[in-house]
């Protein structure tokens, strides 16, 4: 609602009174009403002595052992379905992917990285797939497994700026 339309609206209830402005209950109407309402609980809540529909149940997990799902697993959890997987899925960007999915699809293609392409020497405890040609393209010839520090050097080198 615009900042016009609230003004308009303030201005035309200028002057309007409301129909109870000023009435008050007679007693007569109070006592009715009180009467009414006697022994009568919140609408919320449930009657004295209701019993519950669920009450021995275990929640979801009777649910869960009906249908064969364990902690939340779907019926097909860990199936594969070949004929749409790749580039037949129709979710696939080809090389509109992102950043990310480009080293989530190398990693599921490829594996984690696990040794250092430049220099077999360097055993630390972390590898990167590192993108060669910059271009990200959906080649695994294009990707190498490297240590945290080569990837950075090469990177740098490969953007013009020296490592230092």
């Amino acid at each position: 609602m615009s900042l016009e339309s609230r003004e308009k609206m303030r201005k035309a209830k200028i002057g309007f009174i409301p129909w109870n402005k000023g009435k008050h209950a007679s007693f007569e109407t109070r006592k009715k009403l009180s009467i009414a309402h006697k022994g009568q609980s919140p609408t919320y809540s449930f009657p004295y002595g209701h019993t519950p529909w669920n009450k021995g149940q275990m929640g979801m997990k009777s649910w869960m052992d009906l249908t064969g799902l364990e902690k939340g697993r779907g019926f097909n959890k860990g199936k594969t379905f070949p004929l749409l997987q790749g580039d037949k899925s129709p979710h696939w960007k080809g090389i509109n992917a992102t950043y990310g999915s480009k080293h989530d699809w190398i990693q599921k293609l490829m594996g984690k990285a696990n040794h250092c392409s430049f220099d077999p020497d360097h055993k630390v405890t972390r590898y990167h797939w590192a993108n060669i040609s910059g271009s990200y393209l959906r080649d695994t010839n294009d990707y190498a497994s490297l240590c945290v520090k080569c990837h950075k050097e090469y990177d740098l080198i490969r953007s013009g700026r020296v490592y230092r």
